[in-house]
């Protein structure tokens, strides 16, 4: 397809998945921001909700009544924030998912010179974030028919380890739709932005070591 088709057509959500390459193309050309947005919401909405309601907290709470971070008392609220912060985070983390590591791409871009716009970048990453909403959806689903704790992640290999210990953000890494989605970024940065492979490929990777990182130094201060 050339690109002068491309310029006359819509990116596509469904694409993403079956001509991302296409897909990229298109979202240099015409990057839309509102419709990708809202059905990654969607779909990361109903995603927490599941997850908020359905499964069975009660695992989680006994660790940490274990671990002495907690008294029996303060089960039920906590099991009530629990629940909460997943709704919530269902609605922000889309858009975090999105915005934050545009802005650190569309930094890396005026500094190496591409003349990508911030735009671009936002609409390539909520476009990429279907992926991580989609996995986030079918892991929700998989906990609630299995009756998982909600924090077990089936597509990876951090299911095989303890979702308390601070290695886990690392682990999590490992994973179907984790790695899908730092393909397509390292895609979207050489198409979109017009950065070199080197560049294209280590930021999606710096990126999602340095987040693992946040997540290990966060889960250790508060062991």
């Amino acid at each position: 397809m050339s690109l002068v088709e491309n310029e006359s057509k819509k990116p596509s959500m469904v694409g993403i998945f079956s001509s991302p390459i296409v897909q990229l193309e298109r979202i240099k050309e015409r990057p839309l921001v509102l419709i990708p947005l809202l059905v990654v919401l969607a779909i990361s909405i109903i995603g927490s909700a599941i997850l908020a309601f359905i499964p069975d907290y009660s695992s989680m709470t006994e660790l940490m009544i274990q671990q002495g971070s907690a008294t029996e008392e303060m089960i039920e609220v906590l099991e009530v924030m629990s629940r909460v912060i997943v709704l919530i985070a269902g609605i922000f983390t889309p858009v975090l998912l999105a915005i934050l590591p545009a802005f650190i791409f569309w930094l890396v871009a005026k500094i190496t010179g591409s003349m990508v716009t911030y735009k671009q970048l936002v609409s390539l990453m909520l476009y990429i974030s279907l992926i991580a909403a989609i996995g986030y959806l079918f892991n929700a689903v998989v906990v609630a028919l299995f009756n998982l704790e909600p924090t077990v992640i089936v597509t990876g290999i951090g299911q095989f380890f303890d979702s308390m210990e601070p290695m886990y953000s690392f682990y999590s890494l490992i994973d179907i739709f984790t790695i899908w989605y730092v393909i397509l970024t390292a895609l979207g940065l050489r198409y979109v932005a017009g950065f070199n492979n080197g560049l294209a490929w280590s930021l999606p990777i710096l990126y999602s070591v340095g987040s693992a990182l946040i997540g290990y130094l966060s889960t250790l201060a508060a062991i």
